[in-house]
Order: C-alpha cells, then sequence, then structure tokens
C-alpha cells in the first residue's frame, strides 16, 4: 500500500468515527499527519561524513585505544621558524624561565 492509499484508508476511518462533526480538510490533514508519523521511514541517528559518533561523545576507553594519538591529531602543531640568534636572546630565555620552560631554552 503506498501513501495516498493509506492516507485516503485512513481518512475513512476518522471520517467515519467523527461522524461528519469534523471538517472533511480537517480530517484529511490528520490523516496525512497519522500516516507520516506512523510510516515514515526512521532517519539513521549518525554523522556519515565522521563514520559515526562525534569524537566528543566517545568514551575515554575508545579515544585512549591508540595511545592517545587521535587526541594529539585534533589540536595544532606549533613550530619553530626563528633562528639561534632569538633562542639564544636573554629576552627569550628569561621569559621562557618565567613561565616554567627554563628546560626548553
Amino acid at each position: 500500500m503506498n501513501r495516498p492509499q493509506r492516507v485516503r484508508a485512513v481518512y475513512q476511518e476518522l471520517r467515519r468515527a467523527s461522524k461528519g462533526s469534523v471538517a472533511s480538510g480537517d480530517l484529511l490533514d490528520y490523516a496525512s499527519q497519522l500516516v507520516d508519523s506512523f510510516f515514515e521511514e526512521e532517519k539513521p541517528r549518525f554523522d556519515f561524513r565522521l563514520g559515526g559518533q562525534q569524537f566528543d561523545a566517545w568514551g575515554l576507553d575508545a579515544v585512549f585505544a591508540d595511545g592517545g594519538w587521535r587526541v594529539l591529531n585534533r589540536y595544532e602543531v606549533r613550530t619553530f621558524d626563528g633562528d639561534e640568534k632569538a633562542v639564544n636572546d636573554p629576552l627569550t630565555r628569561r621569559s621562557l624561565e618565567e613561565l616554567g620552560l627554563e628546560m626548553c631554552a
């Protein structure tokens, strides 16, 4: 049975049950809504682009199953593009020491 046939069958049942007390247009709208709500195909509840649940909704065991590389991969890598003079600059060294990164300098 296709959708129009279902709507007609539900409309006939509603018309018979209402005994003419409800307008025909309203009954047709109600029949259409009932058919849509009961016979509509359920849409999948996942995102095809990500292939399942979003990463933020994963459990910790799944996130760290690869040793945490997926977590690290999400953050941008910052590299130093300066020269050696900038690294040995006393101002830079002092600012790194203030941050507690004296081992980096």
